[in-house]
């Protein structure tokens, strides 16, 4: 079970890494304060009270430090930045999503990882 669990975690570590570059590719800039410092992708919708938008991108944008942590007590500032740039109905849409809970397998997440690898790939390409 330990071997399972390690690798999840390992899957998981690699899932982020490409999520990060993804993500700070989009935006270089802390999208709630403009900041370049400390960066962070963070979740919209927090990561564990929603399984199903935990990798997901439309959920992580790059955050700075700061306002990723104030997120927690307050996340009025990223919401609203959410739907001005997204519109109501895609912020609708990701509540709607976070209610839906999911449980990643190992396969699910190994597949996730060759998917955002490819992306990053073509990233690379571009640059």
């Amino acid at each position: 079970m330990k071997v399972k669990n390690s690798n999840k975690r390992r899957l998981e570590k690699k899932i982020f890494e490409r999520i990060r570059i993804l993500c700070f590719n989009r935006h270089n800039k802390c999208v709630v304060c403009g900041s370049d410092k400390i960066l962070q992708a963070g979740h919209l919708i927090p990561s564990k009270s929603s399984t199903t938008l935990r990798y997901d991108l439309r959920n992580i944008f790059t955050q700075c430090r700061n306002c990723n942590l104030i997120h927690r007590y307050n996340q009025a500032p990223y919401f609203l930045w959410y739907i001005k740039t997204f519109g109501i109905q895609a912020f609708e849409n990701l509540v709607y999503l976070s209610k839906i809970k999911k449980k990643y397998s190992t396969k699910d997440l190994e597949k996730l990882l060759q998917e955002l690898t490819i992306e990053v790939n073509n990233l690379k390409m571009k640059l």
